[in-house]
């Protein structure tokens, strides 16, 4: 029989359900008076439904990504903190929201509660390394990073690390700092990212876009020099003419990556043929990469014989035309059919 008393308990367990995204502990429901015989009950009636160790969801509930990541903390009751790809993804410093959760912890028993949790043990984890966000406790974006470092191939490594510094999450200074605390004899990661920082990348502009950032690592594969990030072009009269993605002012060669983001509709394609004419009444030679390049990997050689449908391609534009170019030829272009000279592969 359902007694007052029950239903004001049931009352504050719905209350802390809505609160915490459908799910509660088995130290809550003991806190509201519902003990253990109370709490099977209602896991037989399936008002409660096991998702870890101690937590439950409430069965009307959808299962998700981001219920599954706070069942995750509450089971871990304070014995560590979401971490790597996981406080990535809260961070949005990925965009996908991806199993198995990864979680930090200093305690050397704990042991993962289901395959969709990864447990990393460190042997201390301070508190300066961890911050709560949205009531959960996850690693800063600073230990996020280094740990992601010795997680992830660079190429990777490099868009999450664009993405930290385009939402001024990181700055070199601190960054060292943290990576000269952690760093241990065969500690993963702390050789690559020591080279990024020492070879200058937090000075330089960080890619507006991920996909500016394929088109770097495009010109690393292919030993071509560096091309000028976020280069300003100037009139004779000192005017701003406009900002490219990408330049070589001795060749007046600029290099626009748009994705579908900065350049969807009508108005933009109008307003950028009308910026191209400028930049080409100046002399400088535009080539212009579509948003379909970047879906596939477009510019690995293994594209550059090919050209279907419509897709990876880049365009030129010039005064009065604009003709598209397949990789082969955008490649020709940046290596050598200017008449200045063109680019040569950059002597490492």
């Amino acid at each position: 029989m359902r007694t007052q008393r029950t239903a004001q308990a049931d009352a504050r367990t719905a209350q802390l359900l809505r609160e915490q995204d459908g799910l509660i502990s088995r130290d809550q429901l003991a806190g509201e008076g519902l003990d253990d015989a109370a709490r099977r009950r209602r896991i037989r009636a399936d008002i409660l439904v096991p998702v870890l160790p101690g937590v439950y969801r409430s069965s009307v509930t959808r299962e998700s990504w981001r219920q599954f990541v706070r069942a995750t903390w509450m089971w871990l009751r304070g014995r560590g903190v979401l971490s790597h790809l996981t406080s990535a993804s809260l961070l949005g410093l990925v965009d996908s929201e991806m199993f198995p959760v990864e979680v930090t912890t200093s305690t050397h028993s704990l042991k993962a509660p289901s395959e969709r949790v990864i447990v990393h043990r460190v042997k201390s984890l301070e508190q300066r390394d961890a911050r709560l966000l949205d009531g959960m406790g996850i690693t800063t974006p600073l230990r996020t990073v280094v740990d992601l470092a010795g997680s992830m191939p660079q190429g990777r490594f490099e868009f999450v690390l664009d993405e930290a510094r385009r939402r001024r999450l990181v700055a070199e200074r601190p960054l060292r700092e943290v990576l000269d605390r952690l760093a241990c004899k065969g500690r993963a990661g702390i050789k690559m990212l020591r080279h990024i920082l020492d070879a200058g990348e937090l000075s330089l502009p960080v890619p507006g876009s991920p996909f500016e950032r394929r088109f770097i690592q495009f010109l690393d594969r292919r030993s071509l020099p560096e091309a000028e990030r976020q280069f300003v072009i100037e009139d004779q009269a000192g005017k701003f003419v406009a900002r490219v993605d990408f330049a070589y002012p001795q060749l007046k060669v600029a290099i626009e990556c748009d994705s579908r983001k900065h350049h969807f509709g009508r108005g933009d394609w109008e307003r950028d043929l009308e910026r191209h004419s400028r930049l080409s009444a100046l002399g400088w030679l535009v080539i212009h990469i579509s948003w379909e390049c970047s879906s596939t990997d477009p510019m690995s050689s293994r594209h550059s014989s090919v050209e279907p449908s419509g897709s990876r391609r880049f365009c030129d534009h010039k005064p009065g035309a604009m003709r598209r170019l397949t990789v082969n030829e955008a490649v020709k272009h940046m290596v050598g059919t200017r008449e200045t000279g063109g680019l040569g592969p950059r002597a490492d």
